[in-house]
């Protein structure tokens, strides 16, 4: 690959990763919560309960972090945080009345998003957005990080 084409390559990935950000940034503000709040919910909303050791891995953010967005949320009365009975170390997240009112107006919000998307592909090239999706996924996992950095570090 050339310089060129690699550049290109660069730019069009960057463009798309911001437009996803974008666009779902602005599905999820319209229910008045951070795109953080939204993304807990969501995962919650999917198990039901959750510990926030597993709640923070799923978002890939530190503990503490996760302490502080469920603290708030807490406050807001969207979710509920309790102690395991057998272990008191154990703490799970679960999501309120509040909450799960949330996670559907957000879950609906992001199907009908997706769902529009979807439809505006052309039949035809589906399977092949898709495959091609979760290929450039694995590589993007794979090759995570700045390996050049390493080597001068």
């Amino acid at each position: 690959m050339n310089s060129v084409d690699l550049q290109i390559f660069k730019n069009a990935l960057k463009k798309f990763e911001k437009e996803i950000r974008d666009t779902e940034k602005s599905v999820v503000s319209c229910c008045g919560l951070t795109f953080t709040q939204c993304n807990t919910i969501v995962e919650i909303g999917k198990t039901g309960f959750i510990s926030l050791n597993k709640l923070a891995d799923l978002l890939e953010v530190d503990n503490s972090t996760m302490s502080q967005t469920v603290s708030k949320m807490v406050k807001q009365k969207l979710v509920v945080r309790e102690t395991d009975p057998s272990d008191r170390r154990y703490v799970t997240i679960a999501l309120t009345e509040e909450g799960k009112k949330a996670y559907k107006n957000i879950d609906d919000g992001m199907n009908e998003y997706y769902a529009s998307i979807y439809a505006s592909i052309p039949k035809d090239k589906r399977g092949q957005i898709i495959d091609s999706l979760s290929t450039l996924k694995g590589i993007l996992k794979r090759e995570k990080g700045c390996k050049h950095l390493k080597d001068e570090l």
